[in-house]
Protein backbone atom coordinates (compact mmCIF):
# COMPACT_ATOMS: atom_id res chain seq x y z
CA UNK A 1 0.00 0.00 0.00
CA UNK A 2 0.90 3.29 -0.57
CA UNK A 3 0.56 6.98 0.87
CA UNK A 4 -2.85 8.37 0.86
CA UNK A 5 -4.34 4.26 0.37
CA UNK A 6 -7.59 3.99 2.21
CA UNK A 7 -7.34 1.13 4.61
CA UNK A 8 -8.88 -2.18 3.61
CA UNK A 9 -8.29 -4.36 6.47
CA UNK A 10 -8.31 -3.23 9.56
CA UNK A 11 -7.38 -6.35 11.41
CA UNK A 12 -3.77 -6.28 9.49
CA UNK A 13 -0.94 -3.35 10.53
CA UNK A 14 -1.80 -1.72 7.02
CA UNK A 15 1.00 1.13 6.43
CA UNK A 16 4.15 0.65 5.37
CA UNK A 17 7.23 1.60 7.46
CA UNK A 18 6.53 4.22 10.09
CA UNK A 19 3.63 5.47 8.03
CA UNK A 20 0.79 5.73 10.75
CA UNK A 21 -3.60 5.60 10.06
CA UNK A 22 -5.08 9.26 9.99
CA UNK A 23 -8.47 9.89 8.43
CA UNK A 24 -8.48 5.88 7.33
CA UNK A 25 -5.31 6.17 5.36
CA UNK A 26 -1.79 5.89 5.69
CA UNK A 27 0.21 8.91 6.06
CA UNK A 28 4.02 9.63 7.07
CA UNK A 29 3.60 12.26 9.97
CA UNK A 30 7.39 12.95 9.13
CA UNK A 31 6.89 14.63 5.78
CA UNK A 32 2.73 15.07 4.85
CA UNK A 33 1.63 18.99 4.80
CA UNK A 34 -2.04 17.53 5.60
CA UNK A 35 -1.03 15.20 8.92
CA UNK A 36 2.19 17.23 9.74
CA UNK A 37 3.95 15.63 13.12
CA UNK A 38 0.32 14.14 14.09
CA UNK A 39 -3.17 13.68 12.65
CA UNK A 40 -5.20 16.46 11.37
CA UNK A 41 -1.93 18.88 11.76
CA UNK A 42 -2.39 20.74 8.44
CA UNK A 43 0.40 22.87 8.00
CA UNK A 44 -0.37 26.60 6.80
CA UNK A 45 0.27 27.43 2.97
CA UNK A 46 3.63 28.03 1.81
CA UNK A 47 4.72 26.08 4.45
CA UNK A 48 6.41 22.63 4.45
CA UNK A 49 6.59 19.49 6.84
CA UNK A 50 10.21 18.93 7.58
CA UNK A 51 10.59 15.78 10.30
CA UNK A 52 6.89 16.47 11.82
CA UNK A 53 7.58 20.20 12.12
CA UNK A 54 5.44 22.94 9.29
CA UNK A 55 8.55 25.28 8.50
CA UNK A 56 8.82 27.82 5.61
CA UNK A 57 11.92 26.28 3.98
CA UNK A 58 12.32 29.77 2.04
CA UNK A 59 14.23 31.63 4.84
CA UNK A 60 15.49 28.62 7.19
CA UNK A 61 19.30 28.33 7.35
CA UNK A 62 18.54 24.31 8.38
CA UNK A 63 16.25 23.82 5.69
CA UNK A 64 17.01 26.24 3.14
CA UNK A 65 14.65 25.69 -0.26
CA UNK A 66 14.24 21.70 1.19
CA UNK A 67 14.10 20.01 4.12
CA UNK A 68 18.13 19.09 5.90
CA UNK A 69 19.40 21.64 3.28
CA UNK A 70 21.55 23.55 6.02
CA UNK A 71 23.18 26.75 5.20
CA UNK A 72 26.73 27.33 5.67
CA UNK A 73 27.81 29.00 8.85
CA UNK A 74 28.50 32.27 6.98
CA UNK A 75 25.15 32.11 5.21
CA UNK A 76 21.77 33.14 4.88
CA UNK A 77 18.37 31.24 3.15
CA UNK A 78 17.46 33.87 0.47
CA UNK A 79 14.13 32.17 -0.67
CA UNK A 80 15.20 29.08 -0.86
CA UNK A 81 18.96 29.76 -2.02
CA UNK A 82 21.99 29.69 0.48
CA UNK A 83 24.15 32.67 0.14
CA UNK A 84 26.69 35.14 1.43
CA UNK A 85 25.01 38.68 1.74
CA UNK A 86 28.80 40.23 2.20
CA UNK A 87 29.36 39.82 -2.11
CA UNK A 88 26.09 38.61 -3.62
CA UNK A 89 24.57 41.03 -6.32
CA UNK A 90 21.50 39.54 -5.59
CA UNK A 91 21.26 39.74 -2.19
CA UNK A 92 23.51 42.21 -0.78
CA UNK A 93 23.80 42.80 2.45
CA UNK A 94 20.01 41.07 3.26
CA UNK A 95 17.73 39.54 1.30
CA UNK A 96 16.33 40.83 -2.57
CA UNK A 97 18.94 43.22 -2.04
CA UNK A 98 19.96 43.41 -6.13
CA UNK A 99 22.79 45.74 -6.70
CA UNK A 100 22.12 48.32 -10.06
CA UNK A 101 23.82 47.46 -12.81
CA UNK A 102 27.52 48.34 -12.93
CA UNK A 103 27.83 48.15 -9.13
CA UNK A 104 29.02 45.20 -7.24
CA UNK A 105 28.31 43.71 -3.81
CA UNK A 106 31.43 44.87 -1.22
CA UNK A 107 30.73 43.91 2.10
CA UNK A 108 27.05 43.90 1.73
CA UNK A 109 27.42 47.42 -0.01
CA UNK A 110 26.63 47.71 -3.38
CA UNK A 111 29.44 50.17 -5.01
CA UNK A 112 30.12 51.43 -8.49
CA UNK A 113 32.93 49.74 -10.67
CA UNK A 114 35.83 51.58 -10.40
CA UNK A 115 37.91 51.61 -13.97
CA UNK A 116 41.29 50.37 -13.72
CA UNK A 117 44.18 52.76 -13.11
Amino acid sequence: MGRDTPLRNRHRCPCPGSDVVCDNKCVDLASDERQCGHCRHRCMKGETCCSGVCMDISDDEDNCGACGQICADAETCCGDVCTTLRDDEDHCGACGVTCPTGETCVSGICVHHLPPV
